[in-house]
């Protein structure tokens, strides 16, 4: 059994989750999830780059910048042992991915076309 805790600076709190999980890729899946939805909550165009990211954090949150807004633990119940098994860009390039997703199932859910111009 594996422990996920993850947390999410703003500016008056620090919000945490916490999971209990199977595996390493389910514990990957639900760390990217968890944070895709949280994040994409701002409805803004997400930049390449998660530095770019932390700043409009910051800046939405009207706080002053900080490096890693977000910060994840896994437990390994078999070992006793705390890990931290992914880069941050590397999450952060998996979120971009997932609020790809998020967007491509909304489009269908209301039939929207990307490709149609709506130009007259």
């Amino acid at each position: 059994m594996i422990g996920l805790v993850i947390n999410i600076v703003n500016k008056t709190n620090i919000l945490e989750k916490t999971f209990s999980i199977n595996n390493l890729d389910d514990a990957k899946n639900e760390l990217i999830n968890y944070l895709a939805t949280e994040f994409n909550k701002l409805h803004i165009d997400f930049p390449a780059q998660l530095i770019q990211f932390e700043y409009i954090w910051c800046e939405h949150q009207s706080m002053d910048h900080i490096d890693n807004i977000f910060y994840y633990n896994l437990f390994d119940g078999s070992n006793g042992t705390w890990q931290k098994p992914w880069e941050y860009e590397e999450i952060y390039n998996d979120i971009l991915e997932k609020i790809i997703e998020f967007e491509e199932n909304n489009n269908k859910n209301y039939n929207i076309d990307d490709d149609d111009d709506l130009s007259d």
